[in-house]
């Protein structure tokens, strides 16, 4: 994480120091609706809208860049066959690393 967003995490953290998440925990999240939510709060904060699925994206892209494991990533339920996988692994130019 970049150093700007552990300090910005801290400080939302000591705002509310008797919970155990920094971030409030949904009920609605465990009732899929876990898009609209996100863009409730992330209007809410002025920041820019952002899909859902573009969230995953960035993290499994990030995982695969690390060099963790696909079997890895795709038991986080990321996707359930390869096919979607090559997707994500192609984004993260994982399939030209080395190339150049």
């Amino acid at each position: 994480m970049l150093p700007g967003v552990i300090e910005l995490l801290k400080e939302i953290k000591n705002q509310n120091p008797d919970t155990k998440f920094v971030l409030p925990m949904l009920e609605k999240w465990d009732k899929g609706e876990q898009a609209r939510e996100q863009r409730i709060f992330l209007m809410a904060l002025g920041l820019p809208k952002i899909r859902f699925h573009d969230l995953r994206a960035t993290w499994t892209a990030i995982m695969i860049k690390k060099g963790i494991p696909v079997s890895k990533i795709m038991s986080m339920g990321v996707c359930e066959d390869l096919k979607t996988m090559q997707i994500y692994f192609s984004k993260a130019g994982a399939n030209i690393k080395g190339i150049t």
